[in-house]
């Protein structure tokens, strides 16, 4: 069996991943389409596109950004099946 590899590896829904991000106090706000303004606890705000579905990387680059300051794991990110 060959293990899948790529950036749709690990891409989760965008209604899960912003669904987490609010649970845990981010404040999202839709600007467009896919153009998200997310507010940490501090309030610096942070504009960024995240389509459907939200891949790895931008995951990644997520639980980095509002992860520690918000109290999540990456893994509250990936939704259970």
């Amino acid at each position: 069996m060959r293990l899948k590899k790529g950036p749709w590896d690990g891409a989760q829904p965008r209604t899960h991943v912003l669904a987490v991000l609010r649970d845990h106090g981010v404040r999202i706000t839709e600007i467009e389409a896919d153009l998200y303004e997310l507010l940490d606890c501090d309030g610096d705000p942070l504009v960024l596109s995240i389509p459907n579905p939200v891949l790895s990387s931008t995951i990644e680059y997520l639980y980095r950004r509002f992860g520690h300051s918000h109290q999540f794991e990456i893994t509250d990110l990936v939704k259970r099946h």
